[in-house]
C-alpha cells in the first residue's frame, strides 16, 4: 500500500490542506510489526501518532476497561491508537 493512499483516509490527517498532507506523507513511515509485540503501555508519551493499516491489534488498560480490538480497514482504524 502506498503511503498517500494509506493516509489519505485517517482522521484527522484527511483534513489537513494538500501542502500539509504531502509534507507528513514525506515523513511518514509505515512499519511491518511481529505478532505479539507491545506497541506501547498505558501512559507512554511519544510525539508520533500510531495507526493501524492492516491487521489486528488488542487494546488493554491497567483500569477495569475492557478489552478491545481493532482490525485495519475499519471505521476504528481510522483514528490513531496512540498520539
Amino acid at each position: 500500500m502506498a503511503t498517500m493512499d494509506a493516509l489519505k483516509d485517517l482522521i484527522p490527517i484527511n483534513a489537513l490542506t494538500p501542502d500539509n498532507f504531502n509534507e507528513l506523507a514525506a515523513a511518514t513511515r509505515i512499519e511491518q510489526i511481529s505478532a505479539k509485540t507491545v506497541l506501547f503501555k498505558q501512559g507512554d508519551t511519544d510525539s508520533q501518532a500510531i495507526y493501524l493499516l492492516e491487521g489486528q491489534v488488542r487494546l488493554t488498560s491497567d483500569n477495569n476497561n475492557p478489552e478491545r480490538i481493532v482490525e485495519g480497514g475499519t471505521d476504528d482504524a481510522r483514528y490513531a491508537l496512540a498520539q
